[in-house]
């Protein structure tokens, strides 16, 4: 798992612990945009739309290092606003 936050992490160490996954589990305090050199995953989850905040640029470079930590037919569960979401408020 890779996170920015700490809390996070912990929250998601003691759970794999309680799950007795614990040792083939491996936490990271990273920022999102610092993906090269991890991997490969099988997959990716990236909640809360925690995607897009950035640049053009930035967020162009964090898709292509999604792409490149990934395994070839890995799945990728990516959490957007939508236009229908977004028009309420």
């Amino acid at each position: 798992a890779v996170d920015g936050s700490a809390e996070l992490l912990a929250i998601a160490a003691n759970e794999a612990e309680a799950r007795g996954v614990e040792g083939a589990t491996t936490f990271l305090r990273r920022d999102l945009r610092a993906l090269r050199g991890l991997g490969p995953f099988d997959g990716a989850v990236n909640l809360w739309s925690s995607f897009g905040y950035f640049s053009d640029d930035e967020n162009e470079a964090f898709a292509a290092d999604l792409a490149a930590v990934l395994r070839p037919g890995a799945r990728l569960v990516m959490d957007t606003q939508c236009l229908e979401t977004l028009a309420r408020t």
